[in-house]
Formats: C-alpha cells, sequence, structure tokens
C-alpha cells in the first residue's frame, strides 16, 4: 500500500513538471539537446543554454516573456579594488609615526615683585620699616619670584606623516607635564623676647608684605603675615598642528632647502597662588590665631590664651589665573645635509595669528576676616607671534627606521602671564577689597632636547 502511493506521488511529480515545462515554452517543441548547433550564432552575454531554449525569440504576445541577464563580475563580492582603495592603500604605505620624548625649561617670572611700587621705599625686596598706628613694628620685604624656576619638564610629541607626489604632509600634537615650583618666607614674626643680653632691645620682627597703590596712586601701604608666606606658581603648555613640506625627500645627497607652509595652535595655562597668614603674634601674644603650624589642629605650646580653642590665624589668599589660546598660520624652511646614514638639519617656523585670552584675580579674606571672596576677570584677544627653531641630527640604520636626536627653541610673543596679570591696589579699609586684574603681555620661550624614533609604513 505504502509502495503504490509512493509510485502515485512520482507520477503526479512528473506530470507536473512537464506541465510546467510546456506552460514557459507552449509553442515549443521539447528540444532534443540544450546546447546550440555548432553553426548557431550566440548573441554577446548570452548564456548558450537558455538561447537554445528559445528563451531569447521573440516571444508571442500571448505567451510570457523571459528575460536573462548576466551578474557582471564587479556586483560580486569579488569586485576589483576602486581608485579610493587605491588611494587609501598608496597612503598607508607612503606614511610614518614618530613618537619624542622631550625634556624642557620654560622663561621664569625673574625678579617680579608680588607687590606694587612702594615711592617710600628703594627696593621693596630689601627689609623696610612698617608701622600699625604711626607706631614702628618691626621691617618687612615684599617676595619676589626670583627662586621661582620653570625646568627639567618632561613632555611628549607625536608625529604622522604623509608622503605625497611633490611634498610631504605632518600632523603633529605635544604637551608638557604641568611644571611648577614655590618660595616660602622663612622666620617670620618675633625674632625674640626682651632685651638681650647685654640689655639691648630684641631684633625687630620680621613682616613678609603685599604692598599696594592707594586709590590707585603710588602709596605707602602694605598687607602683613607675621606667621608664613608661600606662593606657587604652575605652567601647563600644549600645542598642535598641520605642515606641508614641498619637495620633501630622502633620496639622494648633498643641501636640500624645503619650504614649509602650516597652521599651528600653542595655548598655555599658568596660575599663581599666594597665601599668606597672619596671627599677630609678632609682639609675644597671638591676638588672632594660634595655629603656629597651619595644620587645623590645636598642638602644644599653641594654646597661648589659654582657653583649649583653636584660634585661627587670618589666612589671605591672592589667585591669578590665565588662559592663552593662540590660532596661527606659519612659515619656514626645513635644510637638510643629507648623507647615506644620517641628515643634519635646521628647520626655523615663524607663526602670526591671534591670542585668545582669559584672565581672572580672586581674593579672599584679603584685610579681615570679613572681607569677601572677590572675582575679577578679563577676555579679549590679541595679536600674537610664534618663532620655533629646531636644530637636529638623523640617525638612518636602515630603510624602515629611523632615529631623532634635536634641540628645540619655541618664543612665543603677545603672551599673558599670571605673575603680570595682577592689580595690587587698596581703596581703604571701608571700601571691598580692590585687588583685581591688570592685563599684562610679554614674551614666553620654551628650549630643551628631544630625542625620539620614526617608524615607516611600508
Amino acid at each position: 500500500m505504502i509502495g503504490r502511493f509512493v509510485v502515485a506521488k512520482s507520477l503526479l511529480f512528473v506530470v507536473l513538471a512537464t506541465a510546467t515545462t510546456w506552460g514557459q515554452y507552449p509553442n515549443q517543441p521539447i528540444p532534443t539537446s540544450p546546447m546550440p548547433h555548432p553553426g548557431m550564432a550566440v548573441p554577446p552575454g548570452v548564456n548558450p543554454t537558455s538561447y537554445a531554449a528559445g528563451a531569447w525569440e521573440d516571444a508571442p504576445t500571448a505567451g510570457p516573456v523571459i528575460h536573462e541577464d548576466l551578474i557582471r563580475r564587479e556586483r560580486d563580492w569579488g569586485y576589483r579594488d576602486t581608485q579610493l582603495d587605491l588611494l587609501l592603500r598608496t597612503l598607508v604605505r607612503n606614511s610614518w609615526i614618530r613618537l619624542d620624548y622631550m625634556n624642557f625649561e620654560a622663561s621664569r617670572p625673574g625678579s617680579h615683585l608680588l607687590g606694587a611700587d612702594n615711592p617710600m621705599v628703594p627696593d621693596e625686596r630689601f627689609p623696610f620699616a612698617v608701622s600699625a598706628g604711626g607706631t614702628d613694628i618691626g621691617v618687612a620685604t615684599v617676595p619676589a619670584l626670583n627662586s621661582i624656576q620653570l625646568k627639567n619638564v618632561n613632555g611628549m610629541r607625536g608625529t604622522l606623516g604623509i608622503m605625497l607626489n611633490d611634498g610631504a604632509l605632518e600632523m603633529n600634537v605635544w604637551g608638557l607635564k604641568e611644571n611648577e615650583d614655590s618660595l616660602d618666607v622663612p622666620d617670620l614674626g618675633a625674632q625674640d623676647f626682651g632685651p638681650t643680653a647685654g640689655g639691648g632691645l630684641p631684633p625687630d620682627p620680621v613682616f613678609a608684605a603685599t604692598s599696594t597703590l592707594v586709590n590707585g596712586q603710588p602709596g605707602n601701604n602694605s598687607f602683613l603675615y607675621d606667621h608664613s608666606f608661600n606662593a606657587r606658581y604652575v605652567q601647563d603648555v600644549w600645542g598642535t598642528g598641520i605642515n606641508y613640506i614641498a619637495n620633501d625627500a630622502e633620496v639622494g645627497e648633498g643641501l636640500r632647502i624645503m619650504p614649509i607652509l602650516g597652521f599651528r595652535y600653542l595655548e598655555v595655562d599658568e596660575g599663581l597662588f599666594q597665601t599668606g597668614v597672619f596671627n599677630g603674634g609678632f609682639d609675644g601674644v597671638v591676638d588672632f590665631g594660634e595655629d603656629l603650624n597651619s595644620n587645623g589642629v590645636l598642638d602644644t605650646g599653641e594654646d597661648i590664651n589659654n582657653d583649649g580653642l583653636l584660634d585661627l590665624g587670618l589666612v589671605s589668599t591672592i589667585n591669578s589665573r590665565v588662559n592663552n589660546q593662540i590660532f596661527a598660520p606659519q612659515v619656514g624652511l626645513r635644510i637638510q645635509l643629507q648623507h647615506r646614514w644620517f641628515t643634519l638639519g635646521f628647520e626655523p617656523k615663524l607663526a602670526a595669528g591671534v591670542n585668545t585670552y582669559e584672565m581672572e584675580v580672586l581674593t579672599n579674606r584679603l584685610r579681615s576676616f570679613g572681607d569677601p571672596l572677590t572675582r575679577d576677570s578679563r577676555s579679549g584677544t590679541k595679536f600674537a607671534q610664534v618663532a620655533d627653531f629646531r636644530f637636529y641630527l638623523k640617525l638612518l640604520p636602515s630603510e624602515n627606521v629611523q632615529f631623532f636626536l634635536a634641540y628645540d627653541i619655541t618664543v612665543a610673543g603677545g603672551v599673558s602671564r599670571a605673575y603680570d596679570n595682577v592689580y595690587y591696589n587698596d581703596n581703604g579699609q571701608s571700601e571691598p577689597p580692590a585687588i583685581g586684574v591688570e592685563p599684562g603681555f610679554e614674551i614666553a620661550w620654551w628650549q630643551g632636547l628631544t630625542v625620539g624614533g620614526q617608524i615607516w609604513l611600508r
């Protein structure tokens, strides 16, 4: 029974298949051979089997029309490389990557005074007499930034280069680790109490001072600190750029001079943070505070008032911050003396553009506990210039690896420095604190050694 059912199904399948074939070609006899005879001309691009079956003849209006087209090779997964593919492959084969280690130093603030000029004093950097209520209370000095050193800061630079038909394109980004230094004024306050062994007067108490103008005019006015004074200077620098070097090539020996055209970005952030503490202990009695070591804890020997309470001194702060962002197109030259195994080079570049700056000065408890936090800020743009000079030796141990040793010098004009923006002024105790912003601009520089390596992606 099962066998007859299977045979019946097979016969039905054959009949249906035959009917379907004749339905596609109702007016055609069943071809004895699917291949065309040797003399038959097959149109280009046509499947011979389909042509022999009559699929490419003009079908009658009453029957269906079957069209056939060959799928071209370009439309399959194995298509040929496009021009974009070839371009990208060529760029990769003609590109290189360089990584440099940098050890730099920056221009120092120098002998810049942390205060205003006092016409009553020949030089505020040396001790001068100070008084309160018409009575001399000791000697003071205005700190200067002579001891601040911005050197031995590490950095990194990465460069990507692409060789073109008539030159090269180089893109770089670099940055230096945050560079900071600080100064402290030692031995403040009372130097001794009572008469000396010989019966003379004790040494004068010593103060650090912030000298100020008076209502915007030169005057004899200072804020005093008899416990401690500290100034911390911070700098953060980074930049990026893109350059086109014409006729760049390492083929051949001799002297080569290659023009450079590009664009650079340089950002310089700086901060100056001054903190002075006054506790009135210069006369042997702590009037304003007892935290002599500024640790916030009442330690042994600090409870001068014998009340078991920690009376904090007056901690005054003057903070200055500035952000410089220089955008500038640049031109230059790459001068190389090429040899088979090494290259000596000198690369000067000059950029001229605009510095977009923001600066801010904050004070807190400047003259008394009641003085509030004050903030003064400025922003704007200024013309700026950047000159860059590089002297380098390039070693060529192989075709794909190179080593560099260079000395770089960067000089930027129209840069605002944190120490040069503070306006030291006082309008009197009855007026709000008046230390604020006075924009200043100058020339800053960075220089140092660079050591790096380059790999060609051939």
